[in-house]
């Protein structure tokens, strides 16, 4: 690929710009997002695009890395590339990534990818397409139907002439023009790189009077509905979708510099500096005058334009155009203005004054998702200027900055508009005619150095999917804003971020010496040599890179490290296992450590953290001892038979397991496929982990000398569930699949019986759970599992009252349990004293007394009224019974014989003698069944790793999603009794929406909330609302109208904050001195939590930090309240940044986590039991009652929220940093 740079300065005027019109019609210009438009006589034809070298790509990082070693020429690398941006491997091996504001191609359904090219093309079918469109949209051929018909995410939106059939229509590049649609008028269609315009081209005053003009209908049809903002601007909405979205439009002639200069209101100084392009379809000329249209939808569900009338008939040069800009998805750039007015031209960015006296800012937000946590060695920000006021440089300033708010007009901010100055460039690019070189070439311009490098590596350390930067034609501190030398524009469509990027290596894992697996801590292995070597695991991010491995080893004396002479340095692929030469200088009966750390390689050359030290103890009379793997195992919880080797005849004995060498067998002698006499045994047992686990192992000698050895042992997935029945509601699943069997099973098994009940919010707000009275039960039809082989069974449990014994599950003959899952209320611990206590266990024979019955319990951890989860089960190959409460395990026991039971699985009783037994008070939910054991991380889940090729295992206990806002479709709040507007839909199951208050601003396209608290800058003067500061914030509503009825949107909850629950969301800050909160689920007098910032002292520091704060009840006297703060305070860096703060309550622990971004160490307190918010969630906001007083919506946000994530469960630190690393930004 050749750079632009590459190519040198180009001039645009030959190769950018179109000619001037040889005529000059007036036009009426309305731009749509998606559509391509067709040239009118008015708009010139497309230049002939540059024909560059073919770019080199290859698939993977690691091919194009080799390719452009080889080559000595940069390689795109395939898999990474979007429509905004791409991944470069660099000849001498540095890797960068380019990002993009505008699409700069498009992926066609054949998975081809293609050059963004907006020329016009006849279909077969006859349609009007683009050659390549970021947006699905077609125009008319002629006649009737729809003049463009836009298509997003299978919405569609058609707009229609409401004049009559069209004409044929004449293309010309990227343009289509529809001749005489009215007498002297032109309707001509154009694509933009996001959407489409289309625009009425008026030839003559005459024209311009015609009184048809004064209102322009187009016909809406198709899924979408159009519907005016309150500042003119139009959204197109499909149910609750957006589909397309335009600014407010405006309106603008041709008056051209010399036609400006002899202006009254204009002087020759005044529009000296400005441009000779004249104004099209396209933009306005820089001396152009301008003028609002305004909006309207008619009853019907068509758009009007109603064009300035003054302009119409006054002493306009024509030809004059009006736009409103339709545009699909989010916008990515943005400009704002000291009057806070529109300008209709988005092809340039702008910054300085203008020739109006207008002062202009623009904004850039770039996608960073695909570089989050990496290390950036350097960075900059690429404009191509297009033409400067002066004929000699000066100066532009480049500084970070908050989100964008709005496009394409962001709010102008007169007190602190940006955070931080990065640095500033000097250029020109005069393209008038008062210069000594004029018309002067384009200038590419690199906003680069440290504040650009500083900038960004905050915004990936901090895994923020987006960075923003503004432009300003001021210095550091806005001086010389207004000096009209430094009026510039830019093309957003060349703008760039550039970034040489790097993963630093990861701590190395799965320390070995002598292939033997080290065990935690400072516990030794034994080694029976004196010249080991060592193994560890090294991993980086950057897949395709070799590492450089640094070995360090001491001998451990007390508390003492003595270093040894080292091993050199090796080197493998990252996420291989690497290995150290053979170290020398080891004496038996010592005790030795070794560690290692990885490298990156040049031109990088970042180090990695140091593994833990690995402990090996050095005894030259220790045995040998090695194993192999005879039978694989299925997967987790499967059976593997493994065979253990020792050179050494005398030894009598080996010792196995996978936590500690727990398990002996004896040794016996054995001769091995070489002939040769050994020791040996042969041993079965169930693999307790995914993945990869090591099967440690030791032989003893007659002398009771011990060696240590290991087997690495690796299984495929989980096997899933034999049976599951959720026995919980949803909005998407009624009573009859409650009972149904989720499983993947053949030979389904439901669930029936009668005396069960439904009732709601029991554990899922809105979900009805099964209930069970004492008097029901629910039972298949015959047997679910082999009671005589391995088998598990896990439930969630809310018991009801704890006084009696109950069952949860059991399977029986007929007449007897040969397992159950209980609740127990007897004495458990043998002090003499009741306990309530959970229970997996096993009836020694059919017939047997309750008495027989060998158990495995969790004493004492059941609690009247809270959901718990409980799984047992029985392990057939080492004849042991589990127990798990809450994913946690109980110390197995020995079980007794197992005897088949071929009757049916029951819930909430079980059968002795015949009768029904122990039944259940309470509630059960999400009961699953195996025909293998379960394990640690069935509970937990396990993501994959990104060297292997296992997918993520989301595990048991894995929450249940019941709120995402993401606000992609969500409207701004102008008027709240506006039916249609002032609401966030819900994205999971549950058919809530976030209803937000009078000022919550979403940018358009959607994105995110802003919230400001400020008083409403479109109300006017003797408006209702004006002079009125606002609060603003979202509450949580659900619509309980009856089907056919008018919506009913009331308050409601969506957490039970008694139970275990998580919540996360994307926040920013515009302070850091300010209490607020970002969510928080509100009670009767306080909220349940409040999650945002607060001042607090951490290690004597004073400030403000990201905070949860839990008040101990619902009052307000005597409550007290626990602080969950983060280890860091908030500094002025952090404002605008964007931040994941996670919350995690598990209720069965009693604690309280923050996450703030993922981070490894987060913070948590013991918070004890929570009690139930009953009312909405509040996102924005807190509800706050002082004492003695009236309570009140206070310390609210200020600032962005997004991706608003809210689960029912306790989420491990893994699933946390699933949803921080999660792509929050839309990246096609």
């Amino acid at each position: 690929m050749v750079s632009v740079a590459a190519w040198g300065r180009v001039r645009s005027k030959t190769l950018q710009r179109s000619t001037t019109w040889a005529a000059a019609p007036l036009l009426l210009a309305s731009v749509i997002v998606g559509v391509v438009p067709a040239a009118a006589s008015a708009v010139p034809a497309a230049a002939a695009p540059l024909r560059l070298p073919a770019a080199v790509t290859a698939q993977d990082e690691k091919s194009a890395l080799r390719l452009a070693q080889e080559s000595g020429t940069r390689v795109e690398v395939m898999s990474e590339r979007t429509e905004r941006s791409q991944f470069f491997a660099e000849p001498d091996g540095r890797l960068t990534y380019e990002s993009a504001v505008l699409p700069q191609r498009v992926r066609r359904a054949s998975g081809e990818w293609a050059d963004v090219d907006l020329t016009l093309q006849r279909t077969e079918g006859g349609a009007v397409t683009p050659k390549a469109s970021a947006a699905d949209v077609r125009f008319s051929s002629g006649g009737k139907g729809p003049l463009v018909t836009l298509v997003e995410d299978k919405k569609t939106l058609t707009l229609s002439w409401s004049g009559g059939d069209l004409p044929a229509p004449t293309l010309s590049g990227a343009t289509a023009t529809y001749a005489e649609v009215l007498p002297g008028v032109d309707l001509v269609v154009r694509p933009t790189e996001i959407g489409f315009s289309h625009v009425l081209a008026i030839k003559s005053a005459a024209a311009a009077a015609n009184p048809e003009l004064r209102a322009v209908t187009f016909d809406v049809g198709g899924d979408a509905r159009v519907s005016r903002l309150r500042d003119g601007s139009l959204q197109a909405v499909a149910g609750r979708e957006l589909v397309a979205s335009a600014p407010a439009p405006g309106m603008w002639d041709s008056r051209d510099r010399t036609t400006a200069a002899k202006s009254s209101a204009k002087t020759a100084a005044a529009v000296a500096g400005a441009a000779d392009d004249p104004s099209t379809a396209v933009a306005a000329a820089d001396t152009a005058r301008t003028a609002v249209v305004q909006t309207e939808v008619t009853a019907a569900g068509d758009l009007v334009l109603k064009p300035d009338a003054a302009m119409l008939a006054g002493a306009a040069t024509f030809p004059l155009f009006i736009d409103p800009d339709w545009s699909v998805g989010k916008k990515r750039w943005a400009y704002s203005t000291n009057n806070n007015t529109n300008n209709s031209d988005v092809s340039r960015a702008r910054v300085g004054m203008d020739p109006d006296g207008r002062i202009y800012r623009s904004y850039f937000e770039f996608s960073t998702a695909a570089i989050k946590d990496k290390h950036v060695e350097s960075a900059k920000v690429k404009m191509v200027l297009d033409h400067s006021w002066s004929c000699t440089n000066t100066w532009t300033s480049i500084f970070s900055a908050n989100p964008i708010s709005g496009t394409p007009r962001t709010a102008w901010k007169s007190s602190k508009p940006f955070l931080k100055h990065l640095g500033a460039e000097d250029s020109h690019a005069n393209e008038g005619s008062g210069c000594s070189d004029s018309p002067q070439l384009d200038m590419t311009i690199d906003f680069d150095g440290a504040g650009v490098t500083s900038w960004l590596n905050g915004i990936t350390h901090n895994g923020a999917a987006t960075g923003t930067v503004a432009f300003s034609a001021g210095n550091a501190t806005l001086g010389y804003e207004n000096a009209k030398d430094r009026w510039k524009k830019f093309f957003p469509l060349k703008a760039k971020l550039i970034a040489d990027v790097d993963a630093r290596p990861a701590k190395p894992t799965q320390l070995q010496v002598n292939k033997v697996a080290c065990k935690a801590g400072t516990t030794a292995i034994g080694i029976g040599i004196t010249n080991p070597y060592f193994g560890a695991f090294m991993t980086d991010s950057d897949r395709s890179q070799a590492l450089k491995s640094t070995w360090e080893w001491s001998k451990v004396t007390g508390a003492t490290m003595s270093p040894m002479t080292a091993p050199g340095v090796t080197s493998t692929p990252a996420h291989a296992l690497d290995f150290s030469a053979r170290v020398a200088g080891a004496v038996t009966d010592n005790t030795y450590a070794f560690r290692v750390r990885a490298t990156d390689p040049a031109p990088y050359g970042l180090i990695g953290a140091w593994s833990d030290w690995c402990y090996f103890r050095v005894d030259t009379s220790d045995p040998p001892v090695i194993g192999e793997e005879l039978v694989k195992p299925e997967g987790p919880g499967k059976p593997g038979t493994y065979r253990i080797t020792s050179t050494a005849l005398d030894v009598v004995k080996f010792r196995y397991g996978w936590n500690g060498a727990g398990r002996e067998v004896a040794a016996a002698s054995w001769t091995n496929d070489s002939g040769k006499l050994v020791k040996a045994a042969t041993v079965e047992l169930t693999v307790l982990k995914y993945g990869q686990s090591n099967l440690e192992l030791q032989a003893v000698d007659s002398t009771n000398n011990v060696g240590d050895g290991s087997i690495p042992i690796s299984v495929d997935s989980p096997a899933s569930p034999v049976a599951h029945w959720g026995l919980e509601t949803d909005p998407s699943r009624g009573v009859d699949a409650a009972l149904a069997d989720r499983s993947e099973s053949v030979g389904r098994t439901p669930l029936a019986g009668a005396g069960v009940g439904w009732t709601d919010g029991q554990r899922l707000v809105g979900g009805e759970a099964a209930t069970f009275s004492g008097v029901g039960a629910l039972a298949t039809t015959g047997p679910v599992v082999d009671t005589t082989g391995t088998y598990a069974v896990a439930a969630w449990v809310r018991v009801g009252q704890t006084t009696v014994s109950q069952t949860i599950a059991s399977q029986d003959d007929g007449d007897d349990a040969s397992f159950v899952l209980q609740f127990r209320s007897d004495d458990r611990s043998g002090d003499g004293t009741p306990d309530k206590s959970f229970c997996f266990g096993m009836l020694s024979a059919a017939g047997s007394t309750p008495a027989a019955m060998s158990t495995v319990c969790a004493v004492n951890a059941a609690v009247a009224g809270r959901w718990t989860h409980v799984a047992g089960g029985y392990d057939a190959t080492e004849k042991k019974m589990r127990l798990w409460i809450n994913g946690v395990n109980v110390p197995e026991v020995a079980a007794p014989a197992a005897w088949k039971a071929v009757g049916p699985l029951r819930v909430g009783e079980r059968k002795s003698a015949g009768v029904s037994s122990d039944k259940l008070y309470g509630h059960v939910a999400d009961v699953q069944v195996f025909d293998r054991m379960l394990v640690d991380e069935d509970f937990t889940g396990k993501p994959a790793l990104p060297s292997s090729n296992m997918v993520d295992e989301p595990g048991i206990l894995t929450p249940i999603n019941v709120g995402l806002w993401d606000f992609q479709n969500a409207s701004a709040c102008a008027d709240p009794a506006n039916p249609d507007g002032c609401d966030a839909p819900d994205g999971a199951a549950w058919h809530r929406t976030l209803r937000l208050t009078q000022g919550t601003d979403i940018p358009d396209g959607g994105g995110f909330a802003i919230f400001d608290n400020e008083q409403l800058d479109w109300v006017m003067p003797g408006e209702p609302g004006y002079g009125i500061t606002t609060r603003e914030y979202g509450l949580s509503q659900r619509n309980t109208a009856l089907e056919g009825e008018p919506a009913q949107w009331q308050d409601v909850p969506v957490l039970r904050t008694d139970q275990s629950f998580t919540v996360s969301a994307r926040v920013y800050v515009d302070s850091t001195a300010a209490t607020m909160t970002a969510i928080a689920p509100k009670g009767g007098k306080q909220s349940a939590f409040y999650l945002g910032t607060r001042p607090s002292t951490v290690n004597g520091v004073t400030a403000h930090y990201f905070e949860a704060m839990v008040p101990s009840s619902d009052q307000n006297l005597g409550e007290t309240y626990t602080r969950i703060t983060a280890a860091k305070p908030l500094t002025d860096a952090d404002e605008g940044l964007w931040t994941q703060l996670t919350l995690v309550y598990d209720a069965g622990a009693g604690t309280m986590t923050l996450y703030v971004s993922g981070q490894e160490k987060p913070a948590i307190k013991p918070v004890g039991a929570l009690w139930n918010a009953a009312g909405p969630l509040a996102v924005g906001g807190g509800w706050y009652t002082p004492d003695n007083a009236a309570g009140a919506w206070t310390e609210n946000w200020f600032g962005g929220i997004d991706d608003v994530h809210v689960y029912q469960g306790a989420m491990n630190a893994a699933q946390v940093r699933k949803i921080t690393e999660s792509p929050t930004e839309d990246e096609s």
